[in-house]
């Protein structure tokens, strides 16, 4: 599973979270970050530096803030996280991007054989010119 599959999951797990959340107004202290990674990705081998590195990445984009409960450090999706992630997440965005790049590289083959065209019909015009005057010459 690559690690914006990994964001995804866990922003998809935070945010099943929230009517519990908003109804109860409370949280489970139990649920920290470490214990979700280890949850969701119990078949596989996440190391420690994965999960901060995926901790990390969430908190520098913004998508998710740590709150404190009881003692205990919890992770909590931002607006801007809840919108994040209701638009498809990490794995949209990386496919808009694709297009986006495949997009522009077509754009730039179209605008070459653009050029191209052009010169050529410049090219043709100089010379329907040029033959039309040693035509009217002769």
């Amino acid at each position: 599973m690559t690690h914006d599959q990994k964001l995804n999951q866990i922003l998809h797990a935070l945010l099943s979270r929230q009517p519990k959340r908003f109804a109860d107004k409370t949280d489970d202290k139990r649920l920290t970050f470490e214990f979700i990674c280890n949850a969701l990705f119990k078949g596989e081998d996440v190391l420690e530096w994965e999960v901060e590195f995926l901790k990390s990445r969430l908190l520098s984009d913004n998508y998710i803030k740590i709150i404190e409960v009881e003692d205990a450090q919890l992770p909590d999706l931002t607006q801007e996280g809840i919108q994040f992630i209701q638009h498809g997440g990490y794995v949209e965005q990386n496919r808009v991007l694709k297009t986006d790049k495949k997009i522009k590289d077509e754009t730039l083959k179209e605008l070459h054989r653009g050029k191209m065209t052009l010169i050529l019909s410049v090219i043709s015009i100089i010379i329907a010119f040029f033959s039309f005057l040693v035509a009217f010459l002769k």
